[in-house]
């Protein structure tokens, strides 16, 4: 039980080297409510979120994964403060599902328990202030592509917030670095070969797609004589790839759609990048 671990100093170790702009759900001129904290992390972990380490965990500091469709893994630490629960995540692509869950469970938490309070608005650490001086509230109705509008809680007034960290928490831009251009490594490869699967990549084209990946010529003859069969080459290929050090999402749609696999290679790009 999340409740039983000990307290750790929010200013101390795990909590300070943590370099993401988080978002905040904030109890504005309260305390968040008693218990609630643990009670949201139990709630996240009855929806497939797991604890990713037992020894970094407290009652007021906890890491958590979850796999999404497609073998897409999310990480999510949260912090409870005074006054907030803090959500960090360093993909900036993945903020918004994190943003959604959270928000979900101290909802739900909330109305189970029956928490008379108001429920938490959301909030950033203000950028005209030092370090965590005071908070800017956001204006949900002024969300917008590229900013949003924050109030100033020190000084009230509503400032345009044109941070990518900020904004990445509330629009549905797709962070195309984060995926497209991140190495992938032979322990990738599972997600891969259940990505190509899902999306009806023909095996049997596995000998040209290897081309394509610049996998050479005589390796693929050596994989074809060895294991004959299409899946087992796919496989094989894909690792042979997978080792080079060069491998990317990027190169592997081209490759797709440079054997006329098209739909595929659009669906498996969607995909990296929502």
């Amino acid at each position: 039980m999340p409740a039983l671990l000990p307290l750790i100093d929010i200013s101390d170790t795990e909590v300070a080297t943590l370099k993401t702009t988080p978002l905040l759900f904030y109890f504005k001129d309260r305390a968040v409510p008693m218990g609630l904290f643990c009670a949201v992390i139990v709630h996240l972990l009855s929806d497939s979120w797991r604890i990713t380490s037992r020894q970094g965990n407290y009652s007021n500091f906890f890491t958590l994964q979850k796999t999404m469709e497609g073998c897409q893994i999310i990480n999510l630490t949260l912090v409870e403060q005074l006054d907030c629960i803090e959500i960090h995540c360093g993909k900036t692509a993945d903020r918004v599902k994190v943003k959604d869950a959270v928000e979900k469970s101290i909802k739900d938490v909330m109305e189970k328990k029956n928490i008379d309070d108001e429920l938490p608005i959301l909030a950033f650490y203000c950028s005209c202030g030092d370090a965590r001086d005071h908070k800017a509230t956001i204006k949900n109705s002024t969300i917008k592509e590229d900013f949003i509008i924050v109030n100033c809680e020190k000084f009230d007034d509503d400032i345009e917030e044109k941070s990518t960290e900020n904004c990445s928490w509330l629009t549905s831009k797709r962070d195309i670095k984060d995926e497209f251009t991140k190495i992938l490594h032979i322990g990738d490869l599972k997600e891969i070969i259940t990505i190509l699967q899902e999306k009806e990549f023909p095996f049997d084209k596995w000998f040209d797609f290897g081309l394509r990946l610049d996998v050479t010529y005589n390796q693929l003859q050596v994989i074809k004589n060895d294991m004959r069969e299409s899946h087992p080459c796919l496989r094989e290929c894909l690792a042979k790839w997978l080792i080079t050090g060069k491998a990317r999402y990027k190169e592997l749609i081209e490759a797709v759609k440079g054997i006329g696999e098209c739909a595929v290679a659009d669906a498996i790009e969607h995909l990296s990048t929502k």
